[in-house]
């Protein structure tokens, strides 16, 4: 029987497969870097930031400061530090008209230390 009418498929030669394997691995590996560096300027420390939007069911004030609020979006709820270091570009004390209106708001949130900490507040 010749080679062409062999019932069996032909297996690659195994240089072939092992340049194969090296091209996927290095793809593998550029998407991998790629998703960890992400964007971010140089030197600075990678951080996750998340998007969450929802009605504040409730604000914590101490010493007449907006200390936190709880944001519900669905079925969940997250409450959110306010950040001594970030200037959110309004008075806190807004956030009651949202809260008593029941009008959204768009939180970028990252975790710092096992709480959630709001970056950015935004009308939704």
């Amino acid at each position: 029987m010749s080679r062409r009418e062999s019932p069996w498929r032909r297996i690659p030669e195994p240089r072939l497969l092992s340049r194969a394997l090296a091209v996927l691995c290095g793809a593998v590996a550029v998407a991998v870097l790629v998703t960890a560096c992400g964007g971010g300027a140089s030197g600075a420390r990678e951080r996750d930031y998340v998007e969450v939007t929802g009605l504040i069911s409730s604000l914590e004030e101490s010493q007449g400061r907006i200390r936190s609020l709880t944001v519900a979006s669905g079925a969940d709820s997250f409450e959110l530090r306010i950040a001594d270091d970030v200037d959110y570009g309004f008075d806190l004390q807004h956030l009651q008209e949202h809260r008593a209106g029941a009008l959204p708001v768009r939180c970028t949130v990252e975790m710092r230390d096992g709480d959630l900490y709001a970056l950015s507040i935004a009308d939704a």
